[in-house]
């Protein structure tokens, strides 16, 4: 599991809101003695980071990544997070990647978090019942600490929660325990409608408009918040000459059919809200990485961005330049 700096409860919950999408393997003929063999340079923008994911995916089929393990690994926050930070150095480097992934799929942490997202993802499909939960329980006790599961219980026991799905209960629980530790920290950012809604908005408010790219799952967006967020100075200037919207990347609420898309930055199905934020991310700051504050002008062109400090003198000043 992962060592969070929130409370156990909130830990368990969070590995639900963690489980990854996860593309199709696709079937594919390549030759595996070249490919582990290759240095690979890996760089921004998009298409590179596409073109290393794919890369990845064949690197493990020829390592002998069992099938169901694939499904796991291959989602880009966990393969691409994981390889960048165990390499922080290697954007804009050449590395051999066969090796590479081979020592990071060795790390007991990456065979932990394997474990965890499995088990989540078991637990996440199953429905309420007592019969359940004691199943439930049983997996759970695997990846999760007891006093997690006690707690965890004493919410769901007093709640009537009978027939829902657990992914939806420990998202409830999740959002909620969200709101209770946050408080007011979160609410300098208003919830995002749509692009031209919040651009509009910002003219007819003559501020400048601010997009807080966040995540349920990220820990350095809960640090973020809880460190420079809630700084009186910082939100001071942020309700003041800014408008502020946050989106949640990690969102899985279904679109509608008629809301599903093609991306033409991944070529992939959009089919959730958060992957239609991670799209939209992409669009106007061509990153996909998590806390990233972004600032557009009317055009919905990219003015500044900023990514995760903990310097709150470095992001007042940060804001000042741009009041």
């Amino acid at each position: 599991m992962i060592n969070l700096p929130v409370s156990l409860l909130k830990i368990i919950y969070l590995v639900f809101l963690l489980l990854p999408f996860v593309l199709p393997l696709r079937a594919q003929e390549f030759d595996c003695d070249s490919l582990l063999k290759d240095t690979t340079s890996i760089e921004m923008p998009l298409e590179n980071l596409l073109e290393l994911r794919e890369r990845m995916e064949n690197i493990l089929k020829c390592q002998g990544t069992p099938e169901e393990d694939l499904e796991i690994i291959l989602s880009e926050t966990f393969i691409l997070a994981s390889f960048l930070v165990k390499y922080p150095g290697a954007l804009n480097s050449n590395y051999q990647l066969g090796q590479a992934l081979a020592n990071l799929m060795a790390l007991p942490e990456t065979q932990s978090m394997i474990k965890s997202i499995r088990i989540s993802e078991q637990v996440a499909r199953m429905n309420h019942s007592p019969e359940n939960w004691l199943l439930a329980k049983k997996l759970l006790s695997e990846i999760a600490p007891p006093e997690a599961l006690i707690e965890m219980e004493s919410h769901i026991n007093t709640r009537d929660f009978e027939g829902l799905s657990y992914r939806t209960i420990f998202a409830t629980l999740n959002s909620e325990e969200s709101e209770k530790t946050n408080g007011e920290k979160a609410s300098i950012f208003k919830e995002f409608i749509s692009l031209d809604e919040a651009l509009a908005q910002a003219k007819a408010e003559s501020k400048t408009l601010l997009i807080y790219f966040s995540g349920y799952g990220s820990v350095n967006c809960r640090k973020l918040e809880e460190e420079v967020f809630s700084d009186r100075n910082i939100r001071e200037r942020l309700e003041s000459h800014f408008l502020s919207f946050i989106i949640m990347v990690d969102d899985r609420t279904p679109l509608s059919e008629n809301e599903q898309y093609t991306s033409s930055y991944s070529s992939k199905k959009v089919e959730t809200q958060g992957q239609r934020n991670q799209d939209l991310q992409w669009k106007v700051a061509q990153s996909n990485r998590q806390p990233l504050i972004v600032l557009l002008d009317e055009r919905a062109q990219m003015i500044a961005s900023k990514s995760y400090d903990l310097d709150i003198q470095a992001w007042l000043r940060f804001l000042q330049e741009l009041e």
